[in-house]
């Protein structure tokens, strides 16, 4: 799903699996789970140095509290989208213009904003260097802003080729009618990358309010508009809102940097300039093979038939909102030690913190994924099934939800990991890792798409996410003496066992109440409350039989966080 900046893709979204801030999962509106980093990976190692831990907690609440709503907001622009449009071709159209948006940006200035924006203006944060950021940042402004002013124009002007090099199997009606949505929204990714450049300076700063908070800006405009300016057929004021949206971020950010002192220079000399350079060349390389893969994807599921894409997307939705909140929340908790822990040599501190994180992750992300594939119905008849939504659209999109499910655990896991390797300054092994998965899903996905159609994509994704999450801990575990020993065995059998029994017990119950309270959106959210919370019992009562540490390890953490403390 990488999922405009949210793919659609568990992924791209559309992909990319991070929404706490705008990057492609924010606005992708596509289908395969596609885990990129977001800049909290810099924003980690900026937290470290922070001399109070007071400090760390209060811009880590600020960053949970702007992910949560972010991810609300994102789910609310689906059900939009899904109830004025459902699963069809106007949908595919609008997910494919958006696929052009998020590849676009991907490429040009996603990556950048962990790999080198944030760790290059940190440098010049202090006070002292203040006037030496504003040249730097001016210089990475203009030149991204006319960078980004070419490129887009230059693909404005060849939009129908475009269109049909990521949609060849769509008809010719439906290739002009995607190529007029990719015009509209094209436009926005020169806002985003601004937002982008000005997001990374607030981080640097440790100004988090602003870009924690800018992607339900976005969010609400496109609901907005969508709502507003509604045609039939024509998704014209939800691509309207993305290119706004964008436009607004803009303006709450620069509002943040009221002080500072900006002007147009095109610098390409200046040392700091030439280190973003540098830093984020082999994160362009990856990017590149990436978004190759993303290409040929798109050309498989634009020939799976009506309304193919349009199950993943939403099915996508789903899987970026569970993992965005499991992986955003863990991270956010737990990496700064691993930065400090790495940056001070203290192997056996960074491995222990790591464990730690890892065994959250899984006794986390395996009942998510549970619930999705044992009562992924009920969600979706609740969230999604509305208006245009049929039931045919619904059937199709829980069968790519259970595709995607099979991957989630390892997507999470492998977010774990990818930052693990970050907090060690490496991004040339997860780069080379990433270009072997796309390798691999496109094996699974050209044998898999003849037989299975879209559900073959969803599960070659699944394998992807396999891939990139078993290597990464390979590898990972060789540059740093073994990962065994921390009890991730321990941990996966107990909670797998937990969510296992849980989903049958869902399952069941909705079976047995699915149609005792009508088809009324109050009927469904019964059933969901119904199944759900039989889910949830279940689960909370096999991981206090099977002593699930983890989870009582949880309580404790959002107690510190939440609880005050009276001295």
């Amino acid at each position: 799903m990488s999922a405009i900046p949210n793919s659609d893709d568990p992924k791209d979204e559309e992909q990319q699996p991070f929404d706490s801030v705008i990057l492609p999962d924010e606005l992708s509106l596509g289908g395969t789970i596609e885990p990129t980093p977001q800049p909290e990976s810099a924003i980690y190692n900026l937290q470290s140095t922070m001399p109070l831990q007071r400090g760390i907690a209060s811009a880590a609440f600020i960053l949970i509290m702007g992910n949560i709503l972010s991810r609300v907001m994102g789910l609310v622009r689906e059900q939009v989208v899904a109830g004025l449009y459902g699963v069809g071709g106007t949908t595919d159209a609008l997910t494919i213009a958006s696929n052009v948006s998020t590849i676009t940006y991907d490429l040009l200035i996603s990556g950048i904003v962990s790999a080198a924006l944030v760790p290059v203006f940190s440098e010049y944060a202090a006070a002292e260097k203040r006037e030496e950021l504003w040249r730097v940042a001016s210089s990475v402004l203009s030149i991204a802003t006319v960078g980004l002013g070419v490129v887009v124009g230059i693909l404005m002007m060849f939009a129908c080729p475009l269109t049909g090099l990521l949609a060849s199997r769509f008809n010719a009606n439906q290739l002009d009618f995607t190529a007029g949505l990719v015009l509209i929204v094209l436009p926005g990714v020169i806002f985003l990358g601004v937002s982008a450049v000005l997001m990374s300076m607030l981080y640097a700063l440790q100004r988090f309010a602003f870009p924690a908070f800018a992607p339900v800006i976005l969010n609400l405009t496109v609901v907005a508009l969508g709502w507003l300016l509604y045609r039939n057929d024509n998704p014209f004021g939800i691509v309207l809102g993305m290119s706004i949206g964008a436009l607004l971020m803009v303006a709450l950010q620069w509002f943040g940097l009221r002080d500072m002192k900006l002007r147009f220079r095109l610098d390409w000399r200046h040392p700091g300039v030439r280190k973003i350079g540098r830093l984020y060349l082999p994160v362009a390389l990856g990017l590149l093979v990436t978004e190759v893969g993303l290409f040929i994807d798109r050309n498989l599921a634009s020939g799976t038939g009506a309304g193919g894409l349009s199950a993943m997307r939403f099915a996508t939705t789903l899987v970026q909102f569970a993992l965005g909140l499991v992986a955003a929340a863990i991270s956010l908790a737990v990496l700064p030690s691993i930065s400090r822990s790495a940056a001070a040599g203290d192997l056996a501190g960074y491995k222990r913190t790591l464990g730690s994180a890892l065994r959250l992750v899984i006794a986390l992300i395996l009942p998510a994924s549970a619930a999705l594939a044992f009562i992924g119905v009920p969600i979706i008849q609740v969230v999604f099934q509305h208006g245009a939504f049929s039931d045919a659209a619904k059937w199709r999109t829980a069968l790519a939800l259970l595709c995607y499910a099979v991957g989630t655990p390892f997507a999470a896991i492998d977010q774990m990991l990818l930052f693990a390797f970050y907090a060690r300054q490496n991004t040339r092994t997860p780069v080379l890792i990433g270009i072997g998965s796309v390798v691999a899903y496109l094996v699974f996905a050209f044998t898999l798409v003849g037989p299975l159609s879209f559900a073959g994509l969803a599960l070659a994704d699944s394998a992807k996410q396999t891939f990139h999450a078993v290597v990464s801990f390979v590898l990972l575990g060789a540059a740093i003496a073994g990962l065994r020993g921390l009890g991730l065995g321990v941990t996966t059998l107990k909670a797998g066992l937990a969510a296992l029994l849980a989903g049958v017990v869902g399952f069941a119950v909705w079976l047995a109440v699915g149609d005792l309270f009508g088809v009324s959106l109050l009927g469904r959210i019964m059933v969901l409350l119904f199944s759900g919370g039989a889910f949830t019992i279940a689960y909370l009562g096999a991981a206090v039989l099977l002593r699930l540490s983890e989870l009582a390890m949880l309580w404790r953490m959002v107690a510190r966080k939440l609880v005050p403390r009276w001295n």
